[in-house]
């Protein structure tokens, strides 16, 4: 049974689920990007594991490449995979060159065969 913590933490990625959704329908790009920036890694990597691909891709790429890299490495491998299925080779490359080497080997490790054999 749930405690009173993980209820509220529940409750609260909802709520930054629902604003997110609410400002990526509004196309508010702006915002979504200062939003983004307010939250931490973990937490930004948290509200991406409940987004679609198309959703997932869009704040994915508002994210500066740093970012990215590091909330890259918190996703889980079906939104890591997502990601790397809809990114360019350049695009990839920029990633993995700001991701530590052990989390590298993690990433792909985790990846279908034929996701990884694209580079």
């Amino acid at each position: 049974m749930e405690n009173a913590k993980e209820k509220g933490d529940w409750r609260l990625m909802m709520e930054k689920q629902h604003y997110s959704k609410k400002l990526i329908d509004e196309k508010n790009i702006f915002e979504i990007r200062k939003y983004l920036n307010d939250l931490n890694i973990v937490e930004v990597s948290e509200l991406l594991n409940q987004f679609e691909s198309s959703e997932l891709i869009m704040i994915f790429r508002l994210l500066s490449k740093n970012r990215a890299a590091d909330v890259f490495s918190y996703l889980d491998s079906e939104h890591q995979e997502m990601i790397i299925k809809t990114m360019t080779d350049v695009e990839t490359k920029k990633i993995f060159d700001e991701l530590y080497f052990d989390d590298i080997v993690d990433i792909i490790e985790e990846m279908p065969s034929n996701v990884v054999k694209k580079y």
